[in-house]
């Protein structure tokens, strides 16, 4: 077995466990464990170690696990009684959480993690309010040691960040549906992953765990160095209205979708399914750049699902491999079609 690298990783998650939860009250008990299993392979494979805690929030807050090992954090029975029910006293659960783990004596490479995740929107805190969790949000960050993030309902996010010390890529929307759970799950899942690398390297904490793509010092000369010039490969479709991409096809090629030969334009946050191809397209231009070194341009990891959040795209576009018969397609954008690809065989600018 090899060596742990010097310094722990002080991790809990506060879980939402008010009333509005309780539409997600199964799904969470499966992912929670899906979660924690996947966060221990990561803690693996960098060689960290990872004590971790789990506390639930409603009117109360319930520590159901208090730094255990991972192994014990993901037995079913740190889970089994999760029962939505009642309001959401998100303050008393974060504070709660901080003023415990300031007990413990952190070592030069020690580091705290907590991760929130809730439905709604504080309305029930008795013991503390946003003066309180600010002046601890300040303590604790000013050692550089805690990375604490947030993933909240749509339309909340910037609502927290005005009341809240928090860096604006840790803190995170999802939709409130049984995919958006699934989706929020996998997104932190990944970004986990992404912090185990950093911890291993030395890193106490991170400002940017949630963090937007941004292209704009990404310079042409840096695209044509790095990437292939695939334009006489593709075809550039506009979307005129709502499609699902086999009826698209249908339509404007008249022929049967061959999955993986179209690829859509990013507008909005998404889950990038692992081994999806993304090429770049400039913007007001026809070149279409692709190849190994487009994740790595967009600063994203290559192994396991992504996280894509479209910020400052500056001169380009990004288009994503679809690898499904009805991705819905958003009319006044634009669709990039393989012609190079054949039922079961390799675009031939992958060969």
């Amino acid at each position: 077995m090899k060596k742990k690298t010097t310094g722990t990783t002080y991790y809990c998650l506060i879980l939402d466990e008010s009333g509005s939860m309780s539409g997600f009250r199964n799904q969470v008990k499966k992912l929670y464990l899906q979660k924690i299993r996947e966060f221990k392979n990561s803690a693996d494979n960098y060689n960290q170690n990872v004590i971790g805690g789990l506390v639930t929030f409603n009117d109360n807050v319930d520590m159901k696990c208090w730094l255990c090992s991972l192994d014990t954090l993901m037995e079913p029975q740190q889970i089994d009684n999760y029962n939505p029910q009642k309001s959401t006293a998100l303050l008393d659960a974060i504070g709660f959480v901080i003023n415990k783990l300031q007990k413990y004596t952190l070592s030069e490479n020690d580091a705290v993690f907590i991760e929130v995740i809730t439905d709604g929107y504080e309305n029930q805190s008795q013991n503390y309010n946003w003066f309180d969790i600010n002046k601890l949000l300040q303590k604790v960050h000013s050692t550089n040691k805690w990375t604490v993030v947030l993933q909240v309902p749509p339309g909340h996010k910037q609502r927290l960040l005005n009341n809240l010390l928090l860096s604006h890529d840790n803190v995170r929307e999802w939709e409130q549906t049984q995919v958006g759970f699934a989706d929020t799950v996998a997104v932190t899942t990944q970004a986990l992953n992404s912090y185990m690398q950093c911890r291993s390297l030395g890193h106490t904490h991170t400002q940017q765990f949630y963090a937007d793509i941004n292209l704009d010092k990404l310079s042409t000369k840096d695209v044509k160095q790095n990437l292939n010039d695939l334009s006489q490969h593709f075809k550039i479709l506009k979307v005129d209205k709502e499609y699902n991409v086999a009826d698209f096809v249908k339509e404007k090629l008249k022929k049967d979708l061959v999955v993986g030969t179209v690829y859509y334009q990013l507008t909005k946050p998404e889950l990038l399914r692992k081994g999806r191809q993304l090429l770049i397209m400039e913007k007001n231009k026809n070149s279409i750049w692709g190849g190994e070194e487009a994740y790595h341009l967009l600063n994203l990891p290559q192994n396991g699902n992504v996280q894509l959040n479209p910020g400052n795209l500056s001169n380009y576009d990004i288009f994503v491999e679809s690898r499904s018969n009805n991705r819905k397609l958003v009319r006044g954008t634009k669709v990039l079609f393989d012609k190079t690809k054949k039922l079961g065989e390799t675009p031939t600018w992958q060969v």
